[in-house]
């Protein structure tokens, strides 16, 4: 088939078969159609998100595993994708566009910036700050009260015993700066 053999290039580094036109998906987005973006790479997700705030005026849904276990005293923003099993503690606080993978366990009073990550089985600590664009591997461990800096990497199975500074990435038990 002639169209499968047109290469249209890549989106975010993923090569697609086909076209792919940006427009063509945005102007499927109207009153009576909610959305939501799915993406791992931090830039393309604002852009778009910022993309359809302006043009369109609406704010992404947010995807809820009926499973989750959110208190209800809990505030989140728009576009976050919580998945099943996560728990959500009193007084905690979530941003716009982040992504909490099964399982993970947010503490009391914890503060989420936009567009983090938290991986599957992760535990934040009570009174932790994550901040914009943060990235938390699966099963890491953010002890009580450590704050980490903007866009700053703990990797899988970590134990952070104390603050981490903007764009570090940490490894290890105790984790230590790679």
């Amino acid at each position: 088939d002639e169209e499968l053999e047109e290469d249209a290039g890549e989106v975010n580094g993923v090569a697609i078969i086909g076209s792919y036109e940006e427009d063509a998906y945005l102007s499927m987005i109207s009153d009576r159609c909610e959305y939501f973006v799915a993406s791992d790479e931090t830039s393309f997700k604002k852009h778009l998100a910022q993309r359809i705030e302006e043009e369109y005026k609406k704010k992404a849904i947010n995807i809820i595993s009926a499973s989750a276990n959110i208190a209800s005293d809990c505030k989140m923003g728009h576009g976050n994708l919580i998945e099943a099993g996560t728990n959500l503690q009193a007084g905690s606080s979530i941003g716009e566009y982040c992504n909490i993978k099964i399982n993970a366990i947010i503490g009391v009073e914890t503060e989420i910036g936009d567009y983090v990550h938290i991986g599957k089985s992760a535990t934040i600590g009570d009174g932790v700050v994550l901040e914009e664009g943060v990235f938390v591997g699966s099963g890491a461990v953010l002890v009580d009260g450590v704050k980490i800096g903007k866009n700053a990497r703990i990797g899988a199975g970590a134990v952070v015993v104390s603050s981490v500074e903007e764009g570090q990435t940490l490894f290890g038990n105790p984790a230590k700066e790679i």
